[in-house]
Order: structure tokens, then sequence, then C-alpha cells
């Protein structure tokens, strides 16, 4: 499987909302993996309410194989390094256990948790993920300087 990476577009809109409640507000923008030989979207990865320092993220992994390709090394070059972000902030439910389970591995940390705050009975878990606590599994900054230097 190939897997390239382009930026978010209007047209990807319709998968995040098809996979998660969402509102998109100015400013949001994104990263998409894609199969360039069927177009297939395989990931997508939402950005929005930038600060100076941070920004909230939210993805949706459509087909799991894209982890072995660098999915979270991209997004990490583009937040961390490309767009000199400070922390990711992802607000999840405490109902989708998949996601924090793969935000911890990631190297995200807890940071809030607001009871009923999502729903009755589902809390709002806020996570986050600073570019020195990130699993080197999915991210080393040490690959951006290889790159820039070819």
């Amino acid at each position: 499987m190939k897997v390239h990476f382009r930026g978010f577009s209007e047209a990807d809109q319709l998968t995040i909302r098809q996979a998660m409640p969402f509102t998109f507000s100015e400013g949001t923008n994104g990263i998409v993996a894609y199969n360039p030989d069927t177009a297939e979207t395989l990931a997508v990865l939402v950005a929005q309410e930038w600060t100076y320092t941070g920004v909230t993220v939210h993805q949706v992994i459509l087909n799991p194989m894209v982890v072995r390709h660098g999915w979270f090394q991209e997004i990490g070059d583009w937040l961390f390094h490309r767009g000199r972000r400070m922390v990711m902030l992802a607000p999840v439910p405490s109902t989708n256990e998949r996601a924090i389970e793969i935000n911890r591995k990631l190297g995200f940390k807890e940071l809030v948790r607001i009871p009923d705050a999502y729903d009755r009975g589902v809390d709002f878990v806020v996570m986050e993920l600073r570019p020195d606590h990130v699993n080197p599994r999915y991210w080393n900054p040490e690959l951006n300087r290889q790159k820039e230097a070819a």
C-alpha cells in the first residue's frame, strides 16, 4: 500500500463528520493520508483552535495500516516542527477507550477529566502531548533534520 500526505480540504469535512460529531470553525485545517493509486482516504487529522503555542486536534483513522506508513511521524512534523506548536490537545469522550489508549501510547497525558461534559455519564477527557513526551517509536525529530539536509 502506498501512502501519501496532503493538506486538508473542504471535501474532507464529510469524512470527519461521518466518523464523529464535529463543528468546523474558522482556521480549521489539517492533513490527510491517502493512497495515490486509489485516491482512498486512509486517515484525517483536523487541527483547530490554534493559539500561539498549541492546537486542538481530532483524527479519524480509516485504515490502521497508515500507522506503519508514518502517519504519526507526519503529524509530529506538521504540528511540532513546521507548525512550531509546543502542545497538542486532544478532547476525547471517555467512552472512546480505543482513542484514549492510542493517545497514551503516543505519549499523550490526561490533563483533565470533566464529568458529564460530553453526555450524561460520559466524561470529556482532555489529553495533551508535548514534543518531549512523544513516544520516539512514533515521532523522531531527527528525521526532520535528515529530510531538510537531503
